[in-house]
């Protein structure tokens, strides 16, 4: 079992300083771009965090879709009886590749524009106007945690050192994706200051790549360390059967 879980951190921990690096040459060709005063608008399509459809939004599209491609393969091999329970499992691998989806078909960006402005704008004074809404909101969180609560516990369990990185990946991502993002669109967006507001989008987006690396790392382990489990599992019982 511990040759087993030693191999499967390995293997993340592999994943996780190939995606990082990524993420630094993303970072460093973004600011030669910046510094360089964007001296080819190729360059800066494609290196522009700030940008859509490009290398930044297609990198993060697919480490989303890697995670969730680890969580369907922990799925595929789950076994009756187990727990976290496969349909809390295939939420959460639908949920990381309906995340990617929104990384390359741009949703939420769509949906703002049909909005005609941002949560940040609208949200607070409409909150404070539906106060019913927000005990509704309230609610369905309760119950929704209610129902996920033994499934979160068991991950939490039996996947100590998974459920950690885990939560320190989301951390970071809620860090970039909407505390930064936020503070950039309220006091950077409107050209006070260009350079901070660049600034700004590099540590935004590096901590959303960033805290998708954690959750990739975390993914991967699970799904090695249930492949890994399985093989020995059947190697045992093939042992068995030669031996009677």
């Amino acid at each position: 079992m511990n040759g087993s879980i030693q191999l499967a951190n390995e293997s993340a921990r592999k994943v996780f300083l190939l995606m990082f690096f990524a993420e630094c040459l993303l970072v460093f060709f973004y600011w030669i771009d910046i510094l360089s005063a964007s001296p080819s608008p190729v360059l800066h399509a494609l290196v522009d965090l700030d940008g859509e459809g490009n290398l930044p939004a297609w990198f993060s599209s697919f480490q989303l879709a890697l995670i969730s491609l680890s969580l369907w393969s922990w799925v595929l091999k789950h076994q009756k009886g187990e727990k976290p329970r496969q349909w809390f499992l295939m939420i959460l691998a639908s949920a990381f590749l309906l995340w990617s989806a929104d990384e390359t078909a741009m949703l939420h960006e769509r949906a703002t524009a049909l909005i005609g402005s941002r949560y940040v704008d609208w949200l607070p004074e409409y909150l404070l106007n539906h106060k019913l809404f927000i005990f509704a909101i309230a609610a369905i969180l309760f119950i929704a945690l209610k129902i996920l609560w033994n499934d979160l516990a068991a991950l939490w369990r039996w996947h100590r050192h998974e459920s950690v990185i885990a939560l320190f990946g989301v951390a970071i991502c809620f860090l970039g994706g909407a505390i930064l993002e936020t503070l950039g669109y309220k006091y950077f967006a409107n050209g006070v200051s260009p350079f901070l507001y660049q600034t700004e989008v590099c540590f935004e987006e590096f901590f959303e790549m960033l805290g998708a690396s954690f959750l990739l790392y975390a993914s991967v382990s699970l799904a090695t360390q249930k492949a890994s489990r399985q093989a020995t599992e059947k190697s045992q019982r093939l042992m068995q059967s030669l031996n009677f």
